[in-house]
């Protein structure tokens, strides 16, 4: 029961659905993208067809795994359009359980590979999933949080852009944290779709003022980005004033208004990625 309020389960079920469907550019990464890359805007901008594939805590292996699986039913999209949260201490290998159990056989069996490489250390979560309480957990997270506040829960998916009309005051001030990054996920991810001949773009979407200038060393994460991402990088996350404060939901999630503000920009600059 706790599932059918965890936001991200429906979108995991979608994607694993996935098949024949062979868009023209998909975007993935976290929340941060799934809340903020609006595929209808995209598509009607230029004249395409999208699906947003990020997921919410989705780490950067969990997003290679998705799109190795997608690409066993599937042609490979034109591009790929990465959201990278640069803001963010390094993740590890975890996987959502649903994705665990539902891969494709094969893709299973390259995580179970490839886990003890991309993990930045083997915590106990790897062994205490086969616990059913323990493996669920995030869910009944969601539940709890559904629970004490029903009205912030409420949200729809669209081409697996995550739309919210919920308005949050972003802070003034946040504690300092240092930014990050995996990098052996990361150059796994980009080796990958290299040798798929998938063109990959990486950008920075936008941060809330506060946000920014509570990271600690992001200058030195962008630079490990751009050192793989051969075919681009572009960063977002500057004229922030122009994100009103309507258009958030948190630190650095939008809610749809500020998606389809961001789409509208973002659908501008891909533009020339696309055609080249």
């Amino acid at each position: 029961m706790a599932l059918k309020f965890d936001p991200n389960e429906p979108k995991a079920v979608d994607v694993l659905k996935l098949k024949n469907k062979d868009y023209d550019i998909i975007f993935m990464g976290n929340s941060v993208p799934q809340q903020g890359v609006n595929p209808a805007v995209i598509d009607s901008l230029m004249g395409i067809e999208s699906y947003n594939m990020a997921m919410g805590g989705g780490s950067i292996l969990e997003n290679e795994l998705m799109l190795r699986n997608y690409l066993i039913f599937n042609q490979k999209p034109k591009l790929i359009v990465y959201g990278m949260l640069v803001n963010e201490v390094s993740w590890g290998g975890s996987l959502r359980p649903t994705f665990r159990y539902s891969f494709d056989k094969s893709i299973r069996k390259y995580y179970k590979a490839k886990l003890n490489k991309i993990s930045t250390k083997r915590d106990l979560s790897t062994h205490l999933n086969i616990v059913p309480l323990y493996r669920y957990r995030v869910a009944l997270e969601h539940a709890l949080k559904f629970i004490i506040d029903p009205k912030g829960r409420n949200y729809t998916y669209y081409k697996g852009f995550l739309r919210t009309k919920v308005v949050k005051k972003v802070p003034e001030k946040l504690p300092k944290h240092e930014a990050g990054i995996n990098e052996d996920a990361y150059r796994s991810f980009m080796d990958f779709t290299e040798s798929k001949g998938i063109k990959t773009l990486i950008i920075e979407l936008p941060n809330s003022k506060s946000f920014n200038e509570a990271t600690v060393g992001r200058d030195s994460v962008l630079q490990i980005i751009k050192a793989k991402s051969d075919f681009g990088f572009v960063s977002f996350n500057h004229n922030i004033e122009q994100y009103t404060p309507e258009m958030w939901v948190s630190t650095n999630h939008f809610n749809v208004k500020g998606a389809d503000k961001f789409s509208t920009i973002l659908a501008d600059t891909l533009q020339h990625y696309y055609d080249r």
